[in-house]
Parts: structure tokens; sequence; C-alpha cells
């Protein structure tokens, strides 16, 4: 059970986040345009900004004889396909044959960088093939019968590795102990992933095992909202598997998964500084500066698409050359069918940690108070590492203290390994 306070009202014990009153009408950009937008505007900026060469002309690498994109370049797969498909103002790409070759050309990178799954890599992926299936709805129709059948081919592969690692760790899901590495937080993606291919392949009774293994799943969610890894929250797996469930939520709807999606995306709004770091102060791995950017299950609630919002602005250095990375246009892509898929939600004009006061208690372990400019993370998450996991899982602060003018004065985020803070 969380409990939030706003400014202006009672302290409310609810699991819900309750909204400050309403300003004047939104009238901005609405978010899943912002995503498009930002999309559109790498491409002019980084990979087809002539529109005389194709896209991502020189970037093309040789590999094993081959000339193909670089590793990772498989995440723009779905932008470009959806940008030469589909015609909206401003994108001059629509219904350009290069774009679609873009699409086809990044798709056959995936093809490649899978190549071993299901045969060397039993792991299945999650992380780097989700576009693939995505892919298939958009362009499939456009591909030929080879290209088709290779892109099944991948996804059979995966799907069969996600089959057999159901198969080893059935008992287990649904438990955050005993688990090694990093516990139970990648088993949402795998799911929604096979999920996906499941569907496409017309594999229904893996879609039946699926669908029971995330009903499993959804139990490893605490009181406060979090997904832990082992004990209490950690902040980059409770993003891995908020992504995981929203994702599948998207392919599914159901209430089950709606309220766990509302309930991450709360507890991710709340545990941030104000300047959008997540608080390593509760954190089972005391690491600090990650930032939720690429969250697309903050698309389900109105809080989570005010963040959104700010991560979009945030992002913008990622459409520079020298700083961009492929990892970006998978993300945003992502956020974008997210943002579409939750269309009735609303969003709020402020966060949490925008709000001149605020409460926030996380279970009987956890406290934020902000006054003015002073912001205070209490931790009471206290235990020995666990034996064997590679993470030394210590939490040595329990206190962060943040100034809106000095920055982060005391850190939450040491252990005896990494000291960060």
């Amino acid at each position: 059970m969380t409990v939030a306070s706003n400014p202006g009202g009672p302290m409310t014990a609810s699991t819900r986040t309750p909204l400050p009153a309403p300003g004047r009408a939104d009238r901005r950009t609405p978010l899943a345009e912002v995503w498009r937008d930002a999309i559109l505007a790498t491409y002019k900026q980084v990979l087809a900004p002539n529109p005389r060469t194709r896209p991502a002309a020189d970037r093309y690498v040789s590999e094993n004889g081959r000339t193909m994109l670089p590793r990772n370049a498989g995440m723009a797969a779905t932008s470009a396909a959806y940008l030469a498909l589909t015609p909206f103002a401003g994108n001059v790409y629509h219904d350009r044959e290069d774009m679609l070759a873009f699409a086809f050309a990044a798709a056959e990178r995936l093809v490649f960088d899978h190549a071993g799954t299901g045969i060397t890599q039993l792991k299945p992926s999650h992380f780097f093939l989700y576009p693939l299936a995505t892919l298939y709805e958009l362009a499939g129709s456009h591909a030929g019968r080879q290209r088709r059948q290779s892109w099944r081919e991948t996804m059979g592969r995966n799907l069969r590795a996600v089959r057999h690692l159901l198969d080893r760790t059935w008992d287990d899901l649904g438990r955050t102990l005993p688990w090694a590495g990093t516990g139970p937080n990648h088993f949402p993606g795998w799911m929604a992933v096979g999920y996906h291919q499941a569907r496409i392949l017309e594999d229904d009774a893996m879609m039946r095992r699926i669908e029971a293994g995330m009903a499993r799943q959804l139990r490893v969610q605490a009181p406060g909202g979090y997904f832990p890894e082992h004990i209490g929250p950690v902040m980059v797996y409770h993003h891995v598997s908020l992504n995981g469930f929203a994702e599948f939520h998207r392919l599914k709807p159901s209430a089950a998964t709606r309220r766990a999606v509302e309930r991450g995306a709360d507890f991710l709004v709340h545990a941030l500084y104000p300047d959008l770091r997540c608080i390593e102060t509760f954190d089972e791995r005391n690491r600090l500066g990650y930032m939720p950017e690429y969250s697309a299950g903050l698309a389900w609630t109105p809080l989570g698409r005010a963040l959104m919002r700010r991560m979009v602005e945030r992002l913008r250095s990622h459409r520079q050359p020298e700083k961009f990375h492929w990892d970006y246009l998978g993300g945003a892509f992502r956020c974008f069918e997210h943002v579409l898929a939750a269309d009735a939600v609303g969003e709020a004009p402020m966060l949490p940690n925008e709000w001149p006061q605020l409460t926030w208690k996380l279970e009987d372990r956890g406290l934020v108070r902000k006054e003015g400019p002073w912001f205070y993370a209490m931790s009471a998450w206290v235990h020995p590492p666990l034996t064997g996991n590679p993470y030394v899982l210590e939490r040595t602060q329990l206190l962060s203290i943040h100034h809106a003018c000095a920055g982060l004065i005391v850190g939450g985020g040491n252990d005896i390994r990494s000291p960060h803070a």
C-alpha cells in the first residue's frame, strides 16, 4: 500500500496516485504525435538527411563477407517501415521504396543477429528481437515469400526457446526467491515477445501456455507496485518487468494486467528524484543514474504519460549523429505503439516530484518527502548479501537528500564493491 499526499489536499491512503487539481485545458501536442515526430526527426537529422541517397548509406558494414547494417540496427526496422507505409503531415519518406528497403535491411540484421537463438543460444530473446513480429504485421505483405519465411523461421526458433524455458522454470514463476542473477524480471519480456510470435504463427497452444505463465508471474508484484528482483525494488529491472507486462497487456488486454501495469507505472513515477533519475536508495543494487527513458508501460496512466513527455524532451540528444544509437528507434517506436493503444488515458499536468509538497510511503520500508526545494528519500530495507549473487546485494546507505539548486547532496547509492555516491 502506498500513501501519497498532494498539495491542497489531505493525505490519502490508496494504491493509486491522487492527481493534482487540473489546471487549464492541455493544448499541447498529443503525446503520440510527439513520439512520432521525434522518430521522424531522427531520420531527417541522422539516418536520411539527404533525400537523394538511401537511408543510412554511410552506416553499412562488411561482416562475414556480407554488406549489412551494423549490430542492433534491426531496432530501426519497425519505424522505417511505418514511415515508408504511413502518410502523415511532414512525412517525406512515405511511399519511398528506399525507406522500405532500409526496413527490410534492418530486419535482415535482426535475423542475422539471432541465427543462434534456439540452437546455440538456448535462452529466448526479448531485448532485441521484439521488432520482428511488429514488422511482420506492418510490412509482411510487401516483403515477399522468401523474406517472410525467414522471419517466421527466426520467430519460430525463439518461440521454441520460450517453450523450453517455461518447461524448465514453470514451478518458479510467481516467486521472487530463490533465483540467480537478475531473478524473475526477464520473464514478462520473454513471454510477451513469445506471445506476439505465437499469434503470428497461429500457435494457439503456446498462446494459452503463455497466458497461464503470465497469470502466475503477476504474483511477483509487491504491494508497493514494484516488481522485485530478490528483496525489495530494483529500478532498472522493474522497468524491464513493467515493459514486458505492458506489452502483453497491449496484445491481450485484461483487467488483471491493466491493474498490474498501472500499479507498476505508479511506483515508477513516484520513485524519482526531481531530476528524473530513479531513487537508488530503495534499489537492491544501489546504482545511481538510471532514467526510465523508453518505459512503454508509462503510457497506461496519466502520470506515466506526463513522465513520458518529459523523457521525449530529454532524448533529443540521441537525434544528433554523434550520440545516436539504434536502441533509441526501437524504444521510441514501442512507446509510440503503447500511447496509441492506451488512447483513452489522459495526461497529468504535473509529476509528484514537481508538487511543492509530497509525502509518499512505500509499504513500511520506504519514504519520500518533499518540502519546497528539499527532497528526501529514506529506506528501511536491510539485509546481508545473497550468497552466490553477482550483484553484491547489500544496502549500505539508507538516506538521500536532494536540493533543487545543489542537486544530490547525500546519495544512497553505495555498496562495498561500487561506490557510486
